[in-house]
């Protein structure tokens, strides 16, 4: 496969009065970081949110940078702007590959397409799909025989492919994301998840997947528990303290506390390799299974906040949403 330039965006803006906290867009980072071990690539990657720019101002980046791919990750609040993006995108560059993908596809599903000018979208998530979808676009193949892909056909109609968007079984396997394609620094200058300002953090996505079933939340990552090792993490907080110089970690897993035994034994190697940083979870704590041993080695570990999802004190509400 020729090399390819690739534009990878988080898409929405933000309200500094309402809502200040910014993250890094951990998707995309991610996804960045995949492709780039599989592929020859030359990659921007834009955080709209950070930016704050206008989707004139995006879209026109993405052009600009003469992308052969160009991909739009969004939760569903700022989708409205999609279909202004593609369209602005496909007319300037109208032999681009351009993709969907974020919480607002695993949402919507094949509605995710409506309205836009993209070719296709993923659900749920994105590495293993996207490279099909690279191979298939690039060399010849059919995106018919993608899992759970959503893609338009010859004649516009949109297809939902059968199946599911295959899931990394093994996350170790998965590199470090690709914070070299941001500037941390202005991460550093605003609230965090945490709404903590002006602190030099990281964030971690150590876990993947839920086994819990409440009716409100998302199923980006399937229903089962899927995680790094504890020396991974570990190993990853390092190497961001030696290249960054972070000295604050926040780790926005939905379940962190789900297995207590690697909880444990993340504890006890931060602390054997005596690496000092505090510790956030602003999005990743299950409170009905935290144990005493759990909360001890968190705060040994140097965790210093955690939010917990407090959502009903009515046991008919609780049973409603499981």
């Amino acid at each position: 496969m020729k090399p390819l330039r690739m534009f990878l965006a988080n898409v929405g803006r933000r309200k500094p009065m309402l809502f200040p906290e910014v993250m890094p867009p951990m998707g995309v980072l991610y996804l960045a970081a995949y492709l780039r071990t599989k592929f020859d690539l030359t990659l921007e990657v834009v955080n709209q949110r950070m930016d704050n720019c206008s989707n004139d101002e995006l879209a026109r980046r993405a052009v600009e940078f003469r992308a052969d791919v160009v991909g739009f990750g969004s939760m569903t609040p700022p989708a409205h702007a999609l279909g202004e993006l593609t369209g602005k995108v496909r007319a300037a560059l109208p032999n681009a590959l351009i993709l969907l993908g974020g919480p607002h596809v695993s949402a919507f599903g094949a509605r995710a397409l409506e309205g836009n000018a993209a070719d296709a979208a993923v659900p749920g998530e994105g590495e293993l799909a996207f490279e099909q979808v690279l191979h298939a676009h690039f060399e010849g193949g059919s995106l018919a025989d993608i899992p759970g892909l959503i893609w338009r056909d010859p004649s516009g109609q949109i297809v939902a492919n059968p199946g599911m968007v295959p899931l990394i079984e093994n996350l170790d396997s998965l590199p470090f994301p690709a914070y070299d394609l941001i500037d941390l620094r202005p991460y550093w200058r605003v609230p965090s998840m945490a709404m903590v300002p002006r602190h030099k953090y990281i964030c971690i996505v150590s876990s993947r997947g839920c086994p819990y079933q409440c009716t409100y939340c998302h199923h980006i990552f399937g229903k089962r528990f899927r995680a790094h090792s504890a020396e991974r993490i570990v190993d990853e907080i390092e190497h961001y303290v030696r290249t960054f110089g972070i000295n604050y970690v926040e780790f926005v897993d939905d379940i962190f506390n789900q297995d207590r035994q690697r909880v444990i034994e993340f504890s006890e190697l931060i602390q054997r390799r005596n690496i000092r940083v505090k510790i956030a979870f602003p999005n990743a704590m299950r409170a009905d299974i935290l144990t005493r041993e759990t909360v001890d080695a968190l705060a040994d570990a140097g965790t210093y906040f955690s939010a917990f999802a407090l959502e009903s004190c009515s046991p008919r509400i609780q049973e409603h949403i499981k």
